[in-house]
């Protein structure tokens, strides 16, 4: 898929969305090392932050991967780990924010 994602932002939160964001690529490089290493524990906490963050700046769908890596942490299933991995992957380089 290559169609450009648009999430609408409130204006106040203009500021946090660029911290947000650099939040998501340190994730992305905590679940790679957390997959190299079979780390569950890490994943399931990166898991749990993105779930409780992405809805509150309007990212729904970070919040939705979040929830299945935390899932598949807990289970120790480091395939759906990668799967959501690769899909938080795609939505980060296809998304583009418009500010109410």
């Amino acid at each position: 898929m290559n169609e450009r994602i648009t999430v609408k932002v409130e204006r106040d939160l203009e500021e946090l969305i660029p911290i947000f964001l650099k939040t998501r690529q340190q994730d992305m490089d905590g679940l790679a090392k957390g997959l190299a290493a079979n780390d569950f524990q890490a994943m399931r906490m990166i898991g749990h932050g993105m779930k409780g963050s992405g809805s509150s700046f309007g990212f729904h769908p970070v919040s939705t991967m979040g929830a299945v890596i935390e899932s598949a942490a807990i289970a120790e299933d480091a395939a759906a780990i990668a799967e959501q991995f690769e899909a938080l992957r795609d939505y980060l380089s296809r998304v583009d924010i418009t500010y109410l």
